[in-house]
């Protein structure tokens, strides 16, 4: 197959089934892991710069809903946003103007729920948010790495770039334990998806 994808996430468990398919299906596949937590993310950028030369990117997560949560599912963004959790709750003051959100043309290639993905430096344990410009918890996520490489993804990927979160736990004291339960499931949902995707499109 004429096709090549750089797969990227924060650590390789979230990734390894979608490489493994792809590269049944003959692509041509590389992997990058750009490590958990911001700072992590975007010390990785200049690397993650000379991989994307001349491939599609394929962004794998996952992420906590501030809404309900019944069952892991998968989701792209519309949205992405740098707001810690200080900020969310009250607890610290609010400069949008700094980090200004990044948006996210609607993906002309996926058709799953679109989300405000808000990236802060830890895992949130209460989803109250304070500001009422979020103040719609069933459209927001919360991932650690996303913002962080955000905008390098769109200048340099821009269409060439799809973006799965596997939603896998509610914002919350319960996240971690959630999280556990259910990341794998979310890696094979994942890999999964893709593939259905490739098979129609490719």
């Amino acid at each position: 197959m004429d096709l090549k994808i750089l797969v990227i996430s924060a650590v390789d468990f979230e990734a390894q089934a979608t490489v493994a398919m792809l590269k049944s299906h003959g692509v041509d596949v590389e992997y990058f892991a750009f490590g958990i937590g911001p700072i992590h993310a975007a010390k990785s950028i200049p690397e993650l710069l000379k991989k994307m030369k001349d491939r599609w990117v394929l962004y794998i997560g996952t992420a906590g809903t501030f809404g309900e949560f019944d069952a892991p599912y998968l989701a792209t963004l519309a949205q992405a946003h740098w707001l810690p959790t200080g900020e969310r709750m009250g607890l610290s003051k609010y400069m949008p103007s700094i980090y200004p959100p990044i948006r996210f043309p609607k993906s002309k290639f996926l058709d799953l729920p679109s989300k405000h993905v808000l990236t802060s430096s830890s895992i949130s344990y209460d989803k109250h948010v304070a500001l009422e410009e979020f103040s719609e918890s069933a459209h927001m996520i919360e991932n650690m790495e996303f913002y962080a490489i955000a905008q390098e993804l769109l200048k340099h990927a821009g269409e060439r770039m799809f973006v799965l979160f596997g939603i896998t736990n509610a914002v919350g004291p319960n996240s971690s334990a959630q999280w556990f339960d259910h990341f794998k499931e979310s890696a094979l949902m994942s890999a999964s998806y893709f593939e259905k995707y490739l098979m129609k499109h490719f």
